[in-house]
């Protein structure tokens, strides 16, 4: 279990001038702040259901969906099979349930922008988005769709690897007796922030199937959320800008 000040006790908000003190009032103004606009520019049994995954919002436990796979995997392969070449994801798995977290070491949480958004979201749909995101993984690597120095979001890579690459280059250019400048970049909703049509267009320039970049365009669309917070809950809101969920398995190889 996670501390309970970790996503309990929102304090008044603060948007400008204005006070924000009701419940609905300030998960609209979380919503703003995950999702702002953006300007137009076979399977095997997936590690998903091996492991204590974070809690999903459809009411099945994950033993339960674990002992299950033996009898249901055959039919929900062929359902995964079809909707990838029908290029659909079905509006009844996009409904998440968005769960308001501290960003530690603020030292003000009045902002919307001191918190960070966790998507709870359903089984089967969470379960189809690890297989996609293990076939994109495949091509990527196969086909060195990405660049060598790319640590985030690939398998036999972590960031303790990232840091001893940056350590070798400043150690190497120190022994040629040259300056090193380091810049640091941290992208702001980076995953929320992911504009569809331009998404597609980086997709069919590195050669991504169109039926799969159809399935992905309908993924991303549509969306339906409620923000909990505080032991309070929201009715089901349309996500404009939902661009992709920070807890779906897809999210980081796109």
């Amino acid at each position: 279990m996670r501390p309970r000040d970790a996503y309990m006790s929102i304090p008044t908000l603060k948007i400008g001038t204005t006070e924000v003190t009701d419940n609905r009032e300030k998960a609209e103004a979380f919503l703003e702040a995950f999702f702002p606009e953006m300007a137009d520019p076979e399977e095997e049994e997936p590690g998903l259901w091996q492991r204590n995954c974070p809690p999903i919002r459809d009411g099945i436990p994950t033993l339960v969906r674990k002992h299950l796979w033996i009898y249901l995997k055959e039919f929900i392969k062929t359902i995964f099979t079809r909707l990838v070449d029908l290029g659909y994801y079905p509006n009844q798995w996009k409904q998440a349930w968005i769960v308001v977290l501290r960003n530690p070491g603020k030292s003000d949480y009045s902002a919307p922008g001191a918190y960070r958004p966790i998507s709870l979201l359903n089984t089967l749909g969470k379960l189809l988005e690890a297989v996609m995101a293990r076939r994109l993984l495949y091509w990527a690597e196969k086909y060195g769709l990405l660049p060598d120095m790319q640590f985030g979001g690939r398998l036999g890579r972590n960031t303790e690897q990232a840091l001893l690459v940056l350590a070798n280059s400043v150690d190497r250019a120190w022994g040629c007796s040259r300056v090193v400048t380091l810049i640091a970049f941290d992208l702001k909703a980076a995953f929320n922030g992911v504009h569809q049509i331009s998404l597609d267009a980086r997709l069919k320039a590195k050669g991504i199937p169109l039926k799969v970049r159809q399935w992905i365009s309908s993924f991303m669309a549509g969306w339906q959320a409620s923000v909990m917070f505080d032991d309070f809950e929201t009715d089901r809101l349309p996500l404009e800008n939902a661009g992709l969920a920070q807890g779906s398995p897809l999210s980081p190889i796109l």
